[in-house]
């Protein structure tokens, strides 16, 4: 765990990010032990690690926390990926999910709704909050099944105010405590 704990702090350091909260996992020792973690060791050390969430029916498995180290070689998630997915199809899990892409896929073009024009222009501008961008295209290599989730509010909400919000606790910049 401490070698985990270094990997995961380097990389928090390169990404220049701290830890997020809320739509992923943190690493948090509690957190992590609570799940199997997948690692990806070359040369004696591990370079990569992710925790590992899957069901008792097998019906699916997804990682939610993924840290490598900056020198990690080129391909290296791939190669996580495609070896965790064999080898859960091994052991009988029926899907792996690659997650949520957010803010992908909303229509821009006249008569849209406003709030899916601003969500395209989030995806596309808002690289200096996440990657947004690069998320979707890292998961295009593993060719998925996209299907749409939805935030959904009450009819007179304020949008921009649950957005704010759900981009904070997101991001790790407030606690779900104090909201």
């Amino acid at each position: 765990m401490a070698d985990l704990k270094n990997i995961s702090d380097q990389w928090l350091t390169s990404k220049k990010s701290k830890e997020k909260q809320f739509s992923v996992g943190r690493f948090e020792w509690d957190y992590m032990r609570r799940f199997p973690i997948a690692v990806v060791w070359l040369d004696g050390r591990i370079v990569s690690f992710a925790n590992v969430m899957t069901t008792q029916t097998k019906k699916e498995a997804t990682l939610d926390l993924m840290r490598y180290v900056n020198d990690a070689p080129s391909g290296l998630m791939e190669y996580m990926f495609i070896a965790l997915i064999l080898d859960l199809k091994d052991k009988g899990y029926q899907t792996f999910s690659l997650g949520m892409s957010p803010f992908s896929g909303l229509s821009s073009r006249r008569g849209s709704r406003w709030t899916a024009k601003l969500g395209n222009a989030v995806y596309r501008h808002g690289g200096h909050f996440y990657n947004f961008e690069g998320l979707r295209g890292f998961k295009e290599k593993f060719d998925p099944d996209w299907q749409p989730r939805f935030l959904v509010a009450p009819p007179r909400a304020n949008i921009l105010l649950i957005a704010k919000d759900a981009t904070a606790l997101s991001s790790g910049t407030t606690s779900l405590e104090s909201v």
